[in-house]
């Protein structure tokens, strides 16, 4: 790959994360350019991604999707040119886990892509201390562990950075200690960034109700962010998001608008948060269809379809362009006020349903040639 190929690339994509967060371009060129510079440097890295694209057809402004079960059947080693700063894995909920590399512009990415999201909506304004209900990266190499870390670590305005889960035996438990130093930072004023898993923060919320603490009011400024987990919450326990939300409200006396939700793919760059609608909104960086298999294009806003991303935030892994089995629905003009396009999540295709819809977008690619 030639040198001068790369830097145009990491010169668009740099100069992408510049912009605002979110837009309304009907002409976006910037985009389109920094779309296709991504996919000379992938092609270049990956041969067999090239000739996938071969078979698919891909041209200016459109790159045919990878279906992410497909890509997780496949390991496709990066180039011994290629530094890879770390490896992210994905947590394997809908099959097997997916191994992704990244390099250091990847990664730079990947945080950026965050941060832009998390202050066009006010997330991180003033200090505070922040409480992961997670794993740390150096314990945990899932994509959640590993950017979240570095996103936070990012902000000199976040004191304190805490990681609530440890590993114990084959399972995670909540470290106890770091539940007495949150209950100390909220009851000295200090506010506080709730990050991670609804099952842990549900875990945590619940051993303090039975402890006897029937409120944890959180000082102004303070914020709870929610990401994963909605697909399995706990063993044996069901909870909708809304119903979670409203008990987070009460136990920890904080408005419905300072309580969001994240959505995001291991194998994207891009993280969807929710404004205070619920709305998942779409950065300007990316663009997404809800995609019907069996019309084999887009379907309309408001009808279901499932999520495909495109973004060219990631040259380390042919993930430019992503077909999920997560059902969503398009729309446009949130009430919110935030311009572009958002999306509201309706759950994952599953047994037949996922059969039947898999083996045909398999099919798709076949008739073009076999997968990568």
């Amino acid at each position: 790959m030639a040198k001068n190929s790369f830097e145009r690339y990491q010169s668009l994509a740099r100069e992408l994360m510049m912009r605002e967060a979110f837009m309304n371009p009907l002409s976006d060129e910037l985009f389109e350019t920094a779309l296709h510079a991504c996919l000379e440097v992938l092609k270049a890295r990956y041969p067999e991604y090239e000739r996938f694209l071969g078979r698919k057809g891909s041209r200016f402004g459109f790159v045919p999707p990878v279906f992410l079960p497909t890509l997780k059947k496949i390991r496709l080693e990066p180039p011994s040119n290629m530094a890879v700063a770390e490896t992210i894995t994905s947590s394997g909920t809908s099959g097997k886990p997916c191994a992704i590399p990244l390099d250091d512009l990847s990664l730079e990415m990947r945080v950026a892509a965050v941060q832009r999201v998390y202050e066009a909506m006010g997330i991180i304004a003033g200090s505070c201390h922040a409480y992961c209900f997670m794993q740390g990266p150096q314990h945990s190499k899932m994509a959640g562990s590993v950017v979240f870390a570095r996103v936070l670590q990012s902000y000199p305005q976040i004191a304190r950075i805490s990681f609530l889960a440890k590993q114990k035996e084959n399972s995670l438990t909540v470290n106890h200690d770091k539940v007495s130093d949150l209950i100390s930072d909220v009851q000295r004023g200090i506010p506080v960034l709730l990050l991670g898993y609804p099952a842990m923060i549900w875990a945590v919320v619940s051993g303090l109700k039975l402890q006897g603490l029937t409120k944890l009011a959180l000082p102004a400024g303070s914020f709870v962010l929610t990401g994963g987990g909605w697909k399995s919450f706990l063993p044996g326990l069901t909870l909708e998001q809304e119903i979670f939300n409203k008990a987070l409200s009460d136990f920890f006396v904080l408005e419905p608008s300072h309580i969001r939700d994240m959505f995001g793919l291991s194998e994207s760059p891009v993280v969807f948060l929710a404004c205070e609608r619920g709305a998942y909104h779409v950065p300007a960086f990316c663009r997404i269809r809800a995609y019907d298999p069996g019309l084999q294009k887009a379907a309309p806003y408001g009808q279901s379809g499932l999520l495909e991303i495109t973004s060219p935030l990631s040259c380390s892994y042919p993930l430019i362009s992503v077909l999920s089995t997560d059902k969503i629905v398009h729309g446009s003009h949130c009430p919110c006020g935030l311009p572009g396009s958002f999306f509201f999540p309706r759950g994952r295709l599953h047994s037949t349903d996922f059969e039947t819809c898999a083996m045909r977008i398999e099919r798709q690619v076949d008739e073009a040639g076999r997968s990568i």
